[in-house]
């Protein structure tokens, strides 16, 4: 069916309840978050609805999460720049990097147009951290295709990607294509591009060894308690790795706090509290 919005002030309602009991972080979510609004209103409310949240007190963080390309306007640029509250981590799905294989995919967007929007992203939001994903063995994806795919996620350098390999289902358009891809070549490919994340987020994470942020914990590790489990506002809620704080056992679930990172890994980093 249709996108359906939640009217703004049911939205913002539950934002206040929130705040009231406590709760830190707000995250905002949709099929397509950017098109908030536009079946209320004709309009693109999230850069408004940003704004509101970022005035309400308690609120630490507020997290959006899975922004389509075609509607990332220079508002809700502006929107994520300006608001303190609201957090520098961009969820965003390309899926691809053929224009082919994109459009095949009904997808609005052409590689040069989502590197043109990364590249504004990185330069009017200092300190931006970009999630991503992708789909290899789509119906028709060549050996051309995933070297195109493989060199737009090296040259791109994304924070955080997750890659699916793609799973045919009865009754769907693309399930009916010719063209479907082996599974074996879908497994390699996913491996490949894995690898290829894994390099680059190691290297990411290696790179803000000595830097502090702030960290919200959410626990504690079972094998040692004094070791604490958090994230920063480069890590979401159960997609995105952890930061694991040494000499931690006085801290307690929902505090923020101020760390240095020790090492960086992975999907994980070790930090010390400042």
């Amino acid at each position: 069916g249709p996108y359906t919005s939640r009217p703004y002030d049911e939205v913002m309602a539950e934002a206040r309840s929130l705040a009231a009991h406590g709760v830190k972080e707000l995250i905002v979510v949709a099929q397509d978050t950017t098109r908030y609004g536009e079946d209320l209103t004709g309009k693109l409310l999230l850069p408004q609805l940003l704004r509101d949240l970022n005035e309400l007190e308690g609120i630490k963080w507020i997290r959006v999460m899975y922004l389509y390309p075609n509607n990332f306007t220079d508002d809700l640029i502006a929107a994520f720049a300006e608001c303190d509250k609201v957090c520098k981590y961009i969820d965003i799905p390309l899926q691809h990097a053929s224009d082919r294989l994109l459009e095949s995919m009904n997808r609005y967007d052409t590689r040069a147009q989502v590197e043109e929007l990364l590249a504004k992203l990185r330069e009017r939001i200092p300190g931006i951290t970009i999630r991503t994903t992708f789909i290899v063995g789509f119906p028709g994806e060549t050996d051309e295709d995933f070297a195109e795919l493989m060199d737009f996620v090296e040259k791109q350098r994304f924070e955080n990607a997750g890659v699916f390999q793609y799973s045919q289902e009865e009754g769907t358009v693309a399930g009916a294509m010719e063209n479907q891809i082996e599974p074996e070549v879908k497994e390699n490919r996913y491996h490949e591009l894995m690898a290829l994340q894994a390099g680059i987020s190691e290297e990411i994470h290696q790179e803000r060894e000595d830097e502090e942020l702030d960290v919200i914990v959410e626990g504690f590790d079972e094998e040692n308690p004094a070791l604490a489990v958090g994230r920063s506002y480069h890590e979401a809620p159960d997609i995105d790795g952890n930061i694991f704080i040494e000499n931690a056992a006085e801290l307690e679930v929902g505090q923020m706090v101020r760390v240095r990172i020790l090492q960086g890994f992975t999907y994980e980093m070790v930090a010390e509290l400042v």
